[in-house]
């Protein structure tokens, strides 16, 4: 897991440098979040969050318990470096 670390943290970073600006549609907000292979060369499975904090200056912390603020998560599965994941609200 330690070994691990580093390259979760740095998949998260990507992820939040990644997301492009929302694109509006009805009355939800659609969201493209895409990481890059030089952050994880390899395809990708597992859980990405989408965290929404005016609060938090470190949304990889995770929301707060008491006091949560708005975040999506999905799981994907051998997601690709370069293609993109939507989320929409």
């Amino acid at each position: 897991m330690a070994r691990l670390l580093p390259q979760l943290l740095s998949l998260t970073l990507a992820l939040v440098l990644g997301i492009e600006t929302p694109v509006a549609r009805g009355d939800g907000r659609t969201f493209r979040v895409t990481f890059s292979a030089d952050t994880h060369a390899r395809p990708f499975t597992g859980r990405v969050y989408v965290i929404f904090s005016q609060r938090n200056k470190q949304p990889r912390q995770g929301p707060g318990w008491f006091n949560p603020e708005q975040f999506m998560a999905r799981d994907v599965e051998n997601w690709k470096p370069g293609t993109p994941v939507r989320f929409s609200t």
